[in-house]
């Protein structure tokens, strides 16, 4: 139960949360996308469709490996990562929202 309200949080917060706000902060004319690895992959403004598939693709491998990897004791910790660094995404992305509006 607890396991699974992490990747909850996670899909929540990186998955859905850090999509939504990156593509509709890349919208803006002078907002680019600024993680290296994403603008390498996308350009400086990612489309939904394909960031969102890569950002699946990410949590479904990070979920394949917790459960085949990782010892159980510590298969929570991997989620609640995913969901810090969707957390700091999401309000990185908010505080540039709210800058150029």
């Amino acid at each position: 139960m607890y396991s699974a309200l992490l990747w909850a949080l996670a899909v929540l917060l990186y998955g859905v949360g850090d999509l939504v706000t990156t593509v509709a902060g890349t919208r803006h004319e002078h907002v680019r996308e600024a993680a290296p690895l994403t603008r390498r992959l996308f350009g400086p403004a990612p489309s939904a469709w394909r960031f969102g598939l890569f950002k699946l693709g990410l949590l479904g491998a990070f979920y394949a490996v917790t459960r085949t990897v990782v010892p159980p004791p510590y298969q929570p910790a991997v989620p609640a990562a995913i969901a810090v660094v969707g957390l700091v995404a999401v309000g990185n992305n908010l505080r540039v929202l709210w800058r150029v509006s």
